[in-house]
C-alpha cells in the first residue's frame, strides 16, 4: 500500500460581618453623689433580665436557624445573592463543512448508549480507542445504528465494568461511519482501512471512493490519504493497482516493524461504490500489507536500498 484534556463548586462563601466599635462616652470628672450610685445600680439590675432574654434567645434560636432554609450548605447564614464559579467556556471544535464554505461545530461523540458491536479498536499506550461500528440508545432500536463516533479508554486507570470511564472525543468529519473494519496502529497513528456501509437505513448511503483515514494522536486530527495504490515487491502481484475497501477480514498491526497486515473478508454492495444489489457478496483470499510512514520494507520494489516510506506509507 502506497500511502498513509466541571465541577459545580459548591462556593461556601461565609457572611463577613463589619465590626464596628461602639461610640465611646467621653469621660468627665465629677463627684458622684450616693443618690446617683444608688440610681446606676437600680438601673444594671433592671437591665438583668434583658441580658437573660438576649441570651436565652441565642442559646434557643441560633441552632434552628443553623438548619433553616436561609442556612447555606456549610450552616452559615446565607445573605444576599446567590453566587457560583463562572465557568471558562469550553473551545469550540469547529472545522469546514463539506464543501469547505462555512465554519460548523463538531459534536462529542455520544457516550450515553445502550450498546455498542462491529466497531473498530487499537490500543497505543496503555489507551484503547474505539471508533465507528454500531450503537443503539433503546433495547429495540433497529435502524440509525451506524455511526463514526470515537472513544478512548485509559487502561492504565481503575473503573467498573458497569461504567467504563469513555473519553468521548469530537466526532470526525471526514472519516465514514463504517462497521467491521480494522485500525491499524503505529506508535504514533491509527489507520482507518475498510468497512461496511450502513445496510438497515432509508435510503441506504452509497460507499465512498476508498481512502485510508489516519489519525494523529498527538494533534487529535484525521488525514485522508486519497486514491492509494499498490506497490510491486516479493510475492506481490503488479503493482499500481488501486486499493480497494474490505470489510470482515482479519487484521493486525506490528507497529515495532511499522507494517499492518489484512486477510480475506468480504465485498458486496455496502463495501464497493458502484457495486449492483444484484451482484453477489464475495469472498477473498488475499493479503494485503501495509508500510507505516517513516519505515522501511526491502521487500517492496520501492523501498529497497533502505528507504523509507513517504508521508502517505
Amino acid at each position: 500500500l502506497q500511502e498513509a484534556p466541571d465541577s459545580g463548586a459548591s462556593g461556601s462563601s461565609a457572611v463577613e460581618i463589619a465590626n464596628i466599635p461602639m461610640a465611646r462616652k467621653p469621660l468627665h470628672s465629677a463627684l458622684v453623689s450616693t443618690t446617683s450610685s444608688v440610681s446606676q445600680r437600680q438601673s444594671l439590675l433592671s437591665s438583668t433580665p434583658r441580658l437573660y432574654y438576649f441570651t436565652l434567645f441565642f442559646a434557643i434560636f441560633l441552632p434552628l436557624l443553623h438548619n433553616s432554609p436561609l442556612a447555606g450548605k456549610a450552616g452559615y447564614l446565607a445573605i444576599g445573592v446567590e453566587a457560583s464559579v463562572v465557568r471558562t467556556p469550553v473551545a469550540e471544535r469547529r472545522v469546514l463543512d463539506e464543501t469547505n464554505a462555512e465554519l460548523v461545530e463538531r459534536d462529542d461523540s455520544p457516550t450515553d448508549i445502550c450498546k455498542r458491536w462491529s466497531h473498530q479498536t487499537a490500543i497505543v499506550n496503555g489507551t484503547i480507542y474505539i471508533y465507528g461500528g454500531q450503537s443503539s440508545n433503546a433495547t429495540r432500536q433497529t435502524t440509525d445504528t451506524w455511526n463514526n463516533d470515537l472513544f478512548t479508554l485509559d487502561l492504565t486507570k481503575k473503573w467498573e465494568i458497569s461504567a467504563p470511564a469513555l473519553k468521548a472525543q469530537p466526532r470526525p468529519s471526514g472519516p465514514p461511519p463504517v462497521a467491521n473494519a480494522f485500525l491499524w496502529n503505529s506508535l504514533t497513528s491509527l489507520f482507518l482501512y475498510g468497512g461496511s456501509y450502513a445496510d438497515n437505513e432509508d435510503p441506504l448511503p452509497s460507499p465512498a471512493p476508498f481512502s485510508l483515514w489516519e489519525y494523529d494522536i498527538a494533534s487529535s486530527s484525521w488525514k485522508e490519504h486519497k486514491n492509494p495504490q499498490t506497490s510491486s515487491g516479493i510475492n506481490s502481484e503488479a503493482g499500481k493497482q488501486p486499493v480497494q475497501n474490505a470489510a470482515e477480514g482479519a487484521g493486525i498491526s506490528v507497529p515495532e516493524l511499522g507494517r499492518g497486515f489484512y486477510f480475506g473478508g468480504h465485498q458486496d454492495f455496502r463495501t464497493t461504490p458502484g457495486w449492483s444489489i444484484d451482484v453477489p457478496r464475495i469472498y477473498l483470499k488475499s493479503l494485503l500489507e501495509f508500510t507505516y510512514p517513516g519505515y522501511t520494507n526491502d521487500a517492496v520494489d520501492d523501498l529497497k536500498g533502505g528507504k523509507t516510506a513517504g508521508s502517505d506509507g
